[in-house]
């Protein structure tokens, strides 16, 4: 009995402590907003299709396997790995970027790491990966925007997206967009 006390005086402790803590307290996340994401989509694929380096393809050209890297964090918030990947994810299943895919001879692929962790191939498995051997990279990466004006703030990000041509390491393409973000946590972290 004595030891369920204390167990429960441990508790109500820690649980005052983490509310007392204020900005000691961990750090907020972010949430990527889906109407965003889906707009987002559409100026990455109307920029892309209209870029030197795509411009120019159709659909009978030899196709280049696009493979899609996890971006990074440089921004000033935490973003977690899986909303990072599935920003790549829902840019390579948007309808704008299927449709350029279909006219332009691209193959959309997320890289083999992250293939093989989300079970969708096994390693060992080379039938897994036939057709999969990319011929560029699409590397992103968020970085913080902050607007002020007076007392009002607005947090977005820059998403950098760059297609990388594997045979000689030259960037062929790349562009920044703005993604809103909606802020989660305490507000006065």
């Amino acid at each position: 009995m004595a030891s369920r006390v204390a167990m429960w005086a441990l508790a109500a402790c820690a649980m005052a402590l983490g509310t007392a803590g204020g900005c000691a307290g961990g750090p907020s996340t972010t949430r990527l907003e889906g109407e965003d994401l889906v707009a987002f989509s559409e100026r990455a694929a109307q920029s892309l299709a209209s870029s030197d380096a795509i411009s120019g393809r159709g659909p009978d050209d030899a196709p280049w396997v696009i493979a899609m890297r996890l971006p990074r964090n440089l921004s000033h918030d935490v973003i977690p790995e899986g909303e990072r990947w599935f920003v790549m994810e829902r840019l390579k299943d948007s309808l704008a970027m299927s449709r350029l895919a279909r006219e332009r001879g691209l193959v959309f692929v997320i890289d083999r790491e992250r293939a093989v962790s989300a079970g969708d191939v096994e390693d060992g498995d080379p039938a897994g990966f036939r057709g999969r051997r990319p011929t560029h990279v699409l590397e992103g990466e968020f970085r913080s925007i902050e607007r002020r004006s007076g007392e009002h703030r607005t947090d977005a990000y820059a998403f950098v997206l760059s297609l990388r041509d594997l045979a000689n390491g030259a960037v062929v393409w790349s562009d920044s967009f703005v993604i809103k973000r909606g802020a989660h946590g305490r507000a006065w972290d």
